[in-house]
C-alpha cells in the first residue's frame, strides 16, 4: 500500500527559468518531507511513540537533523504528519479497491473486513503498528484527539462507500461496527505476532484460535517476579505496580524504567529491581493486575444475573453497562493495558500474558453464547471481543462523545442478535 502524500506543489510550471528552479526546490522539499514522515512511521512502529525523536527520525530518513527540525518544530508535528501519511495511504488503497471491485464481484463485505485484518498481520504490519501507537497516544493527549477524530471520520466515510458497493443493506451502522471489530482484532493479531496465514486460518477457514494463535513456549520465557513474602513486601510490591500503572496511563510503556517507577512510588532506586528482575517482568505483572481488575469489575456487574432467564436483549444491556463503565469511570485504567499489548509486538516475551487475557475472554463469551445454542469453537466470541475492544479504543481516542456513548447499546444488541439468530452480522 502506497502511503505517499500527493505533491504539495500546485499549478503548472511557467516557462521562465527562475520559476522552474523555484518549483524544483519546492519539489525536493516536498519529497524530503514525505521521506521524513515515512521514516517517522517506521520509528513509531519499531520504538513506540515514546521512542520518537528528531534525531532518530533523521537517521531513519537519511537526512540531517536540521532537515527534521526545519519541517517539524515539535514531536507532535512529526506524529501528525506521520498520521496524515498513513491516512492518505489507507484511503488511496481503498479508493483503488472501489475502482477495481468489479474484478471480484463475489467478494462480501465481511470478507473485505477480515481481509483488512489479515493484511495488518502481513504486508501492512509496520504501518498498522504505527497507526495503533498513534491512536492510543491520542487517548492520552487531548491535543492529539483531533487527529484521531479526523482518522475515524474519514474511515467511516470510505467504509460506508465500500459497504454500499458490496451490497450491505444498512451501510452506516454496519460500517461503524465493522471498523470497531477490525480495530479490535488488529489489537490481537499484531501484538501476538501472527502472520497472515495464521490469521486466515481462523478468520476465513474456521480454525480454533486456541490451537492456532496461542504463543509458543519460547514466547513466554520472561523471568517471573521474585517472590518476597510478608506484609511489608506485599505493600512494596503493590506500590511498585501502582506506580508502573500510573506511568502507563500517563505516558505508555516506553516511559517505564526502574528509575521512573521508583521515583513515582517514592522508593529507593534499587527497590523495583529487587522484586522484578526485568522491565518485561514488571510490564507482565502490571498487565496481569490490570486484567484482574477488569475481571473484578465485570464480575460485579454480572453477579446478580439470572443466567437461566438471560435473553439477547438482557445480554446486550449488560454488555453495554460494562462497556460504558470501562469507557467513562475507568477510561484511563481500562486503556492502560493496550500499550503493553503493542509492546508485545516488539517483545515476544510479553505475549503469553497477553494471550491468557484474550483466551479467558474468548472462553467467557463462548460460555455465554452456548446458552443460545451457538456452537463452541467458532469466531463469534472473537468478533464480540473485537467490537468491545475496538469501540473502546475508538471512543477513548476521540474523546468519548455523547453520540458515540448513546450508540453503544444498539451496536452490541445488533451484533448479538445477528450472531445468535442468523450468524450474519453484515446482513442479518
Amino acid at each position: 500500500m502506497s502511503s505517499h502524500k500527493p505533491s504539495r506543489a500546485s499549478g503548472e510550471l511557467p516557462a521562465q527559468r527562475p520559476a522552474r528552479a523555484r518549483a524544483t526546490r519546492q519539489q525536493r522539499s516536498v519529497d524530503r518531507q514525505n521521506r521524513i514522515a515515512e521514516a517517522a512511521i517506521a520509528v513509531i512502529a519499531r520504538h513506540g511513540i515514546a521512542g520518537v525523536t528528531h534525531r532518530l527520525v533523521a537517521q531513519e530518513a537519511g537526512v540531517s537533523l536540521a532537515a527534521t527540525t526545519y519541517h517539524y518544530e515539535t514531536k507532535l508535528d512529526i506524529i501528525a504528519d506521520a498520521s496524515a501519511q498513513l491516512l492518505h495511504g489507507y484511503t488511496e488503497a481503498f479508493r483503488h479497491f472501489l475502482e477495481r471491485r468489479a474484478e471480484r464481484p463475489a467478494l462480501s463485505f465481511r470478507h473485505f473486513a477480515m481481509r483488512v485484518v489479515a493484511n495488518a498481520a502481513g504486508r501492512d504490519r509496520m504501518a498498522t503498528l504505527a497507526w495503533c501507537e498513534i491512536i492510543l497516544d491520542a487517548a492520552r493527549h487531548p491535543e492529539a484527539r483531533m487527529l484521531a477524530g479526523q482518522w475515524f471520520g474519514r474511515l467511516h466515510e470510505i467504509w460506508r462507500e465500500i459497504a454500499v458497493a458490496l451490497g450491505v443493506d444498512d451501510p452506516v451502522p454496519v460500517a461503524r461496527t465493522a471498523i470497531d471489530i477490525v480495530i479490535g482484532l488488529i489489537f490481537v493479531v499484531v501484538p501476538l505476532g501472527l502472520n497472515e496465514a495464521q490469521v486466515e486460518a481462523v478468520l476465513f477457514d474456521g480454525g480454533g484460535p486456541a490451537a492456532l494463535w496461542a504463543p509458543s513456549a519460547s514466547e513466554g520465557d520472561v523471568a517471573p517476579a521474585t517472590p518476597r513474602g510478608g506484609r511489608k513486601a506485599d505493600e512494596t510490591r503493590a506500590r511498585i505496580l501502582d506506580a508502573a500503572i500510573a506511568i502507563l496511563i500517563d505516558e505508555g510503556p516506553g516511559a517505564i524504567s526502574y528509575r521512573a517507577v521508583a521515583t513515582r512510588a517514592g522508593l529507593s532506586a534499587p527497590a523495583p529491581i529487587y522484586y522484578y528482575p526485568s522491565v518485561e517482568a514488571l510490564l507482565n505483572a502490571a498487565q496481569i493486575r490490570l486484567f484482574e481488575a477488569s475481571k473484578d469489575r465485570y464480575r460485579m456487574t454480572m453477579a446478580s444475573v439470572d443466567y437461566s432467564a438471560l435473553d439477547i436483549e438482557r445480554l446486550a444491556d449488560l454488555t453495554a453497562a460494562v462497556f460504558l463503565r470501562e469507557a467513562t469511570e475507568y477510561g484511563p485504567v481500562s486503556l492502560a493495558g493496550y500499550p503493553i499489548w503493542l509492546e508485545a509486538a516488539r517483545q515476544p516475551s510479553l505475549r503469553a500474558t497477553l494471550w491468557a487475557a484474550i483466551a479467558d475472554q474468548n472462553e467467557a463469551w463462548g460460555r455465554l453464547l452456548s446458552r443460545f445454542d451457538r456452537p463452541p469453537g467458532g469466531i463469534d466470541p472473537l468478533l464480540i471481543q473485537g467490537l468491545f475492544r475496538g469501540k473502546l479504543i475508538r471512543i477513548l481516542a476521540t474523546g468519548a462523545e455523547l453520540a458515540d456513548l448513546a450508540d453503544v447499546r444498539g451496536s452490541f444488541a445488533a451484533l448479538l442478535r445477528a450472531l445468535i439468530t442468523t450468524g450474519d452480522w453484515v446482513n442479518p
